[in-house]
């Protein structure tokens, strides 16, 4: 999963520069692993695909769902106090 490559660089350089830390997208995937990892939900990458895959397998409607907008909807705003910037979750 490339999205995953990407989140795990920007956290790496926001934790070697400080000038680039800020609440984003990437700090809420990190945000939302910790309350998992809190309740006893370990998820391997592997599963996360499966989770995914079973997403567009049970909602074949929906097959032009961008698959970040999925992960985003079903992985890390469901485990999220606030949105991105501390704005409330729509």
């Amino acid at each position: 999963m490339g999205g995953a490559h990407v989140i795990m660089i920007e956290k790496v350089l926001m934790e070697e520069i400080p000038e680039l830390r800020r609440e984003s997208f990437v700090t809420k995937v990190f945000e939302a692993q910790a309350a998992r990892n809190a309740a006893g939900i370990r998820l391997t990458i592997n599963q996360v695909i499966d989770k995914i895959d079973q997403y567009y397998k049970d909602h074949p409607d929906k097959l032009q769902t961008p698959v970040m907008e999925v992960v985003w909807s079903s992985g890390i705003k469901p485990y999220l106090k606030t949105g991105i910037a501390g704005r409330p979750l729509k």
